[in-house]
């Protein structure tokens, strides 16, 4: 039975429920089904809401810019979607109060406040398993809390993975990944708190996922020792072979 109210739900409120709009009774109710446009380009690009740094103002609009597209793919209908017709706030009225004694005179004056004129407007909602399918067709990789979302409501997502065939290396080295990719996001999330994630997604104890982290980078360092690794990323310089240079000089 699939567990919506988890503690990934938790993080991701607090980190994110700012900057989702998210009501007391979505709090409360935990993962969805469905989110709109505009929360979704939140979970994934998501960005702090205080303080508002250079850097995180770089996020928000790079945030901004994927529920443009998001809409944009809505409208074309290339990117299929749910429609809900919901009850909001349409514009404010001046409304007549009564009449109320002025304080010095005491002649009566009208009173008047602004009231909510409420009416029906329909919101696109995207699924799950739609969004999954649009992230794998464009070859993109969920973010942490969009594959919190993706595991807590069943579907596998673009970033699932095939536990009948994977094998001890290839999950360490899965959780790994995971984990240095969370950290290079905008919230840089604890080692705790992407284990807690981990550890809602896999059903596997946090003590388990620090053993198998720390020997995943046990084992890629011991390849590297080994020469088993790819290429020196760009910026880095190999150490140079000095022992044709100064044949009578031992190197160091």
């Amino acid at each position: 039975m699939l567990n919506r109210l988890n503690q990934t739900w938790f993080d991701t409120v607090a980190l994110l429920g700012q900057q989702m709009s998210l009501t007391k009774e979505q709090r409360a109710d935990g993962w969805p089904d469905a989110f709109k446009p505009e929360q979704i380009a939140v979970l994934q690009r998501p960005y702090k809401w205080w303080p508002l740094k250079d850097r995180e103002h770089e996020k928000g609009r790079l945030c901004a810019a994927y529920r443009d597209g998001l809409n944009a793919a809505l409208a074309s209908g290339k990117l299929p979607s749910i429609i809900k017709t919901e009850r909001v706030v349409a514009h404010y009225e001046e409304r007549f109060q009564g009449f109320k004694g002025n304080q010095f005179t005491g002649a009566l004056q009208e009173v008047f406040a602004n009231e909510a004129v409420y009416g029906d407007k329909d919101f696109h909602y995207i699924t799950a398993p739609v969004f999954a399918a649009w992230l794998a067709a464009k070859g993109e990789e969920p973010s942490p809390h969009v594959q919190a979302w993706f595991t807590s409501v069943g579907v596998a997502g673009a970033g699932g993975h095939d536990a009948t065939t994977e094998t001890i290396e290839q999950r360490n080295s899965r959780w790994l990944a995971r984990l240095e990719a969370a950290k290079k996001g905008s919230n840089r999330p604890s080692d705790a708190a992407v284990y807690r994630q981990i550890e809602a997604a896999d059903g596997v104890k946090q003590d388990t996922i620090k053993a198998a982290v720390r020997k995943a980078k046990k084992d890629r360092l011991a390849k590297y020792r080994e020469g088993n690794v790819e290429p020196l990323a760009r910026g880095k310089k190999a150490v140079p072979d000095l022992s044709n240079v100064w044949p009578n000089r031992k190197v160091k």
